[in-house]
């Protein structure tokens, strides 16, 4: 009886020995793929492998796969080109047979984040920037000053390629002998400096001679092509 509990505390002892210096046992990461499409502008991306190492920090364009795994970061930064602005993130989920995983969903969010448990398909969407001629119109003795965005632009004008949503100030300074009365067209009331931000608006104001003595401004807003 002694002899079987010595030989079972050797076995038991050895077992010991052979977990403790055998390799702990890794589970096999789980890859997806990232489908990243890009047109009119590029991403940054940037993966992260817990804790805290970069393994991808790249710029891309077009289309590119990047294989990623299920307890990692991807930090996607979308980039348009000039003209552009970014609009938003569509974003797929695909399973393992190829097949869409739920609804597309849309983020607005720059950059984006997220931890791809799933396959995704992820279409950055930039769209152009609209831009807008400003021509302003003196009858009567003055001038009229346009400023967009704190910059008062230098030159007789029509000015040219102002992006949608600037902030845009009109001075009107009379001449010797006049006095400024009012706006006309699509602006209306007498404060000046008038100050708007400029929207999706196409419109082709005139003004209209008050007397001889008034100045007069209009104002044209006209979408390019």
């Amino acid at each position: 009886m002694k002899t079987k509990k010595i030989i079972s505390f050797l076995l038991m002892t050895a077992l010991l020995i052979a977990m403790s210096i055998a390799p702990a046992y890794a589970a096999p990461k789980q890859k997806r793929e990232v489908k990243i499409i890009t047109e009119n502008g590029s991403v940054d991306v940037v993966i992260i492998t817990p804790p805290d190492t970069e393994r991808i920090n790249d710029n891309y364009s077009g289309t590119v796969t990047l294989d990623a795994f299920v307890n990692e970061t991807v930090t996607i930064t979308a980039i348009p080109d000039e003209g552009y602005s970014f609009k938003e993130f569509e974003i797929q989920a695909i399973n393992n047979g190829g097949n869409p995983a739920g609804p597309t969903r849309y983020f607005s969010t720059n950059p984006l984040s997220l931890e791809p448990a799933l396959h995704y398909i992820i279409t950055v969407k930039f769209e152009k920037i609209k831009t807008y001629t400003i021509t302003t119109g003196v009858i009567g003795g003055g001038s009229v000053s346009v400023a967009v965005d704190g910059t008062v632009l230098t030159g007789p004008g029509p000015y040219t390629g102002i992006p949608e949503g600037a902030n845009v100030e009109l001075t009107a300074t009379p001449g010797s002998g006049s006095y400024f009365v009012e706006w006309s067209g699509g602006i209306t009331g007498s404060t000046n400096p008038y100050s708007f931000k400029l929207m999706m608006i196409t419109m082709l104001l005139q003004s209209l001679m008050k007397t001889n003595l008034e100045t007069n401004l209009d104002r044209e807003y006209q979408l390019l092509p």
